[in-house]
């Protein structure tokens, strides 16, 4: 994330500047940097819970994608089902009650 960042709160904390006969007043520029580094730290925390947040719907994405293709394999079986012989069903249902006597 600091990657793409030039700066960071330390790094504004820590920023000295040379001071010239008519320069800025050390004040105001420590107020300044003040404000920003309050400003990257807010971001900072920001960017870190937005970016847990976006994981968590990816992971929800992944979990309803994969009910959506699990209801569809259902839907398609049984549209075959219906359209199978009455004979179909019938071995299918028996072999389901095989395999449950059996457990």
């Amino acid at each position: 994330m600091n990657e793409k960042l030039k700066q960071n709160p330390e790094s504004i904390l820590n920023k000295r500047f040379n001071v010239d006969f008519k320069g800025y007043s050390p004040l105001e520029v420590d107020s300044f940097l003040d404000d920003v580094m309050h400003d990257y730290a807010h971001f900072e925390s920001l960017i870190a819970t937005l970016v847990n947040k976006v994981e968590m719907l990816e992971e929800s994405l992944h979990m309803y994608q994969q009910k959506l293709l699990e209801s569809n394999t259902t839907i398609a079986a049984l549209k075959d089902s219906e359209n199978a012989p009455p004979s179909d069903v019938l071995k299918r249902l028996a072999r389901l009650e095989s395999l449950l006597e059996k457990k």
